[in-house]
């Protein structure tokens, strides 16, 4: 699914979510240092990386689950009915098969990494969300995931705004500097 069907298909999960008080969570995921694949490689190794990268992730999901490419080497994964625990689970499982996987070609293999960031959404924490919250918290993890040192999942309440530490870095700031 394109971008544009995630995004609807997040709204109308998110919908589902409030009218049956259940929770949902949302991971955005990107390959770690999928810039060095094209470089080293050239972009028809990258392709073959995005696509059993999409397996991957596809092999991870429950049937109800929605997966797909946000755009470039990013992912959505909606998790429906999932609590953060859950979605935590997922995440590893999912990390730990991309960590596990051969990527390329039998004449030139390779393990990759994923970065991995999650939120959920709780019906009972009084808080009203929108789609555009749940997308934003879930790439503020992946932000974090990726500032402390990638290749690991992390999870973002949501809760209100989102804390100024877990922004991206903004132009002209180190990575590591708190924003």
């Amino acid at each position: 699914p394109n971008r544009r069907y995630l995004l609807e298909t997040l709204a109308r999960t998110l919908e589902e979510a409030k009218r049956f008080n259940s929770p949902l969570s949302c991971a955005v995921i990107d390959v770690d240092n999928f810039k060095d694949i094209n470089d080293t490689y050239g972009h028809d190794i990258g392709d073959l990386v995005l696509k059993d990268y999409a397996s991957l992730l596809a092999l991870a999901s429950r049937g109800y689950d929605m997966a797909g490419r946000l755009g470039g080497d990013e992912y959505v994964w909606i998790l429906p009915r999932l609590e953060k625990e859950g979605a935590i689970m997922a995440g590893e499982r999912l990390r730990e098969s991309v960590e596990r996987h051969l990527f390329g070609t039998k004449e030139s293999s390779f393990q990759l990494t994923a970065s991995i960031g999650i939120t959920t959404y709780c019906p009972n924490a009084g808080f009203h969300s929108t789609p555009a919250q749940i997308l934003k918290a879930a790439d503020l993890a992946l932000y974090t995931a990726k500032r402390e040192g990638r290749n690991r999942v992390c999870h973002l309440p949501l809760i209100g705004p989102v804390a100024a530490e877990h922004a991206p870095p903004q132009a002209g700031n180190s990575p590591d500097r708190k924003i």
